[in-house]
């Protein structure tokens, strides 16, 4: 008999949200198609093991109010995860919110402050940029309580500036860009350029093409020759999380403007910027 611990007994403490498994959950008795998805993949066993691992190990480390706060992501991170047994692919849905989940918390982690330093903020996932989705209306003021620290600009579309954007600095160095939709004003395009925002599976910038392509789990890495401000880079997704893309810079490449690389020289290529792109 195989049992799997998991960190979802927290949900209890919350009235109407009932996890799919108990702290220890018998596999034998397994009947959500969570419940069996998770008892039948060791490779989701393990994720769940770390994740649990992770969780508590970082509530014990916080204060009261970063406690409470750090529990209710969980449990916005648990109805997340409990829409993939609606997905077609509940195996790839599942690692995706599971890898996304375990960055997020190993940031806060390496962050020595979790709940309360920026760098809990600055995590990349499918969704967004920490709190900052497509349904977020960018303002100075918002991205300023959003991220303290740092420093915001507000760029409008004149002169040479051909989009509106804010750009996020840290010590005078440029963090990222947020592009906002000209009627909406939510965001639709972020581009990061710091290495210490991290990506789904840890990638960030420096992450060589390579160690890139192995977390596809089955999905084909889809590449393109960037435009505008990408010009001259090679911009790669998966499909499945298409939102989320990696700008790779080719070494050594001499071949015609708009023209994609081949794969030996691609192998040989970094990630020098990351982006998020709001669902099409």
């Amino acid at each position: 008999m195989r049992t799997i611990p998991l960190c979802f007994c927290v949900a209890t403490l919350l009235s109407g949200i009932q996890p799919a498994l108990a702290a220890s959950f018998d596999c034998a008795k397994a009947q959500s198609k969570i419940e069996k998805v998770l008892c039948g993949d060791d490779e989701l066993n393990q994720a769940d093991s770390e994740l649990d691992e992770l969780y508590f190990g970082l509530r014990k480390s916080l204060s009261k109010a970063a406690a409470e706060q750090l529990k209710k992501d969980q449990l916005n991170w648990l109805k997340e995860r409990e829409r993939c047994a609606r997905d077609s692919n509940i195996s790839a849905c599942l690692r995706r919110v599971y890898s996304e989940r375990i960055t997020a918390l190993h940031a806060l982690e390496a962050s020595g402050k979790a709940g309360q330093d920026t760098l809990a903020t600055l995590v990349l996932t499918s969704k967004g940029l920490g709190k900052l989705n497509r349904d977020t209306i960018l303002s100075h003021d918002l991205l300023e309580r959003e991220l303290p620290g740092y420093s915001v600009r507000e760029l409008t579309a004149a002169g040479n500036e051909r989009e509106a954007r804010f750009e996020v600095y840290r010590q005078d160095k440029l963090v990222l860009a947020l592009y906002p939709d000209s009627t909406s004003g939510k965001v639709t395009r972020i581009i990061i350029d710091d290495n210490n925002v991290v990506g789904p599976g840890g990638v960030k910038l420096g992450t060589p093409f390579e160690t890139v392509s192995q977390q596809s789990q089955g999905q084909l890495l889809d590449c393109e020759a960037g435009a505008d401000e990408l010009r001259g880079l090679v911009v790669c997704w998966f499909a499945r999380t298409s939102t989320v893309r990696y700008a790779f810079e080719p070494v050594d490449w001499t071949g015609p403007v708009g023209d994609l690389p081949p794969r030996s020289v691609l192998r040989q290529a970094r990630v020098v910027k990351m982006l998020w792109v709001g669902e099409e």
